[in-house]
């Protein structure tokens, strides 16, 4: 049965496939004009087709910018054409200050022609681009590359493969039999980007550095605040014990007037009714009762 996009392309066999979908030779059935169509699955995690488009229509009329023919929803695909869902930009459009470096990125676009830079998880810019597009012509030029057909268990094991067969391939044998102006082209390539390396890795040296500082400087301000809230307990523990003993200063000095108010009242008590005990023997005989010699008459 012939499959048919929009009621006007036929799809024909499979040319190619990315890491977002599969392109297919196909034909206007009207004009018999050839066009390339490309399908991506709508349950992709990431779609990529509708963006593409949009950057079509933003560069349409640009030298060698394909014309969007068609773009929609074909059963459980999306469709479109040519692979260009993976522009960006490089800079910010009102500051024109560069995109940040970044690092841990996970690979994207096609890993055959990806940059070194981009199997390391760098943040890709223009230079990526030049590298992609260096093998892209070696590509073109030899039809094959070092790194293709390698053997892998799964994915993740393809790309490490890839990308130390393109790290350990000097320029030389990349560019065995070629023009000398790629070779030359590749060599410079390899010069700056050695370069850029260098400049990355000092920057992040800095940064490393900075952060270690900053790091530091947090553990200090942690240590001494942690110094001052145990001066500040330990300050309101002898609070505590001097008000303690204050307390007990206090209770002392309160039974202390006690002893002392005990003993005026039991002195009062001695001062109006003396005991026999404490009065003297002289006064006792002059206490008793008089004689009759001695009562006037």
């Amino acid at each position: 049965m012939e499959l048919r996009v929009a009621r006007k392309y036929r799809l024909g066999r499979r040319i190619g496939s990315g890491s977002f979908g599969d392109i297919y030779l196909g034909t206007n059935i009207i004009t018999e004009e050839e066009i390339a169509i490309k399908l991506e699955n709508i349950k992709t995690r990431h779609p990529q087709l509708q963006y593409e488009s949009k950057l079509y229509t933003i560069l349409a009329g640009g030298v060698g910018i394909p014309k969007v023919r068609w773009f929609g929803r074909e059963g459980d695909y999306n469709v479109s054409v040519i692979d260009f869902g993976l522009a960006k930009k490089y800079r910010d459009v009102r500051t024109h200050k560069h995109i940040k470096y970044l690092e841990n990125k996970k690979l994207t676009g096609t890993a055959r022609y990806a940059s070194i830079n981009t199997h390391l998880g760098f943040e890709q810019s223009r230079r990526d681009d030049l590298e992609s597009l260096g093998y892209m012509l070696i590509y073109f030029l030899k039809g094959k590359l070092p790194w293709q057909g390698l053997d892998a268990v799964n994915k993740k094991q393809k790309y490490e493969r890839i990308s130390n067969k393109k790290i350990s391939t000097p320029v030389k044998t990349l560019c065995q039999g070629l023009p000398y102006e790629k070779k030359k082209h590749k060599k410079r390539h390899r010069k700056k980007e050695e370069k850029n390396q260098k400049e990355t890795n000092d920057i992040n040296k800095t940064h490393k550095k900075k952060h270690k500082i900053k790091k530091n400087n947090e553990e200090k301000q942690k240590h001494h605040h942690k110094k001052q809230l145990n001066t500040k307990k330990r300050g309101g523990g002898e609070r505590e014990r001097v008000d303690e003993r204050g307390k007990e200063r206090e209770k002392e000095k309160e039974k202390d007037r006690e002893r002392e108010k005990g003993k005026e009242k039991g002195g009062r008590k001695q001062k109006g009714g003396e005991s026999e005990k404490n009065i003297s023997p002289r006064k006792k005989f002059w206490s008793r009762e008089r004689l009759p010699f001695q009562n006037k008459k």
